[in-house]
């Protein structure tokens, strides 16, 4: 493993020697722009919660959790496709995976080396886009270091079990379909599914949300965006565990964690029986 390691990092350190450093500037400045316009537009909706007065603290942290419920929907939709596409690519149809099977490695290792490329690979793209929404949240209900640790942690499982959904539907698919066909079509299955949450989401009218002329009664308003039938999803639950971060309800906040620990543990647990039903005799048929 580590020499797999090893020699990925050279292979990158390669591309990027032997890639013109124009692109490289171009991606940058691109990266920096959204980036910049991403945190304007978090900074500006939580900075707006947080400097109106008249809301108590527990009625700006529930806008806050329903806002971050919406964005990590989104990126939670997205970790999973995104996974799905890479192991597809990563697991049947890498240039390197004959050698793999021809070396002395084993085929549990191999299956392990390739689940941490998938999950580079999607995870990269998630927490980029994550990283300003989070900024801002922090920025104004839980600056603390202790608070960022605990969002830390919480981050890192609801991306490992996005990825691990994604791994678990990408090696189980492939038993019914042609891998090399597939992808085509989910790619474009993606774009699709991505323009469905994108409409869902405009059709709930975020910006409703923190309009004050339509909230008459406040418990009322509140019973009103009662999301409960999205209480069995990670996106439902790292953005309830950030409520209690910024409550310092640390109780309920390894409640959630440990409901993450146990998820990812049950999807690593079908994820190593998937690798010894299907996923060498999906090999063997390539």
């Amino acid at each position: 493993m580590k020499n797999l390691l090893r020699i990925r990092l050279e292979s990158i350190r390669n591309t990027v020697r032997g890639t013109d450093k124009k692109k490289y500037i171009l991606f940058l400045i691109l990266g920096v722009g959204i980036l910049a316009a991403l945190g304007f537009f978090f900074t500006r909706v939580f900075g707006y919660l947080y400097h109106q007065s008249e809301f108590p603290l527990f009625f700006k942290l529930f806008l806050c959790e329903k806002i971050l419920m919406m964005v990590f929907l989104t990126m939670f939709s997205m970790l999973i496709m995104s996974a799905l596409i890479s192991t597809l690519n990563i697991f049947f149809l890498s240039r390197d995976l004959q050698l793999l099977l021809s070396s002395p490695m084993k085929l549990g290792s191999i299956f392990t080396w390739k689940s941490l490329e998938v999950t580079v690979n999607s995870a990269s793209m998630v927490v980029f886009f994550s990283l300003p929404a989070l900024y801002a949240y922090h920025y104004y209900f839980a600056p603390n270091p202790a608070d960022i640790l605990a969002s830390v942690l919480l981050f890192l499982l609801y991306t490992g079990t996005g990825v691990a959904v994604g791994i678990m539907l990408g090696v189980t698919i492939p038993t019914f379909f042609s891998a090399r066909r597939l992808q085509p079509v989910l790619s474009l299955v993606s774009i699709v599914l991505i323009s469905f949450i994108v409409i869902f989401l405009r059709l709930l009218r975020p910006e409703q949300l923190i309009n004050p002329d339509s909230i008459d009664n406040l418990f009322k308003y509140m019973g009103g965006m009662n999301f409960d039938y999205m209480s069995y999803f990670p996106f439902y639950w790292i953005a309830r565990g950030l409520t209690n971060i910024a409550k310092g309800e640390f109780r309920q906040y390894w409640t959630v964690v440990g409901l993450f620990a146990i998820t990812f543990i049950v999807l690593a647990a079908v994820l190593a029986v998937l690798q010894k039903k299907l996923y060498f005799k999906l090999l063997d048929k390539l």
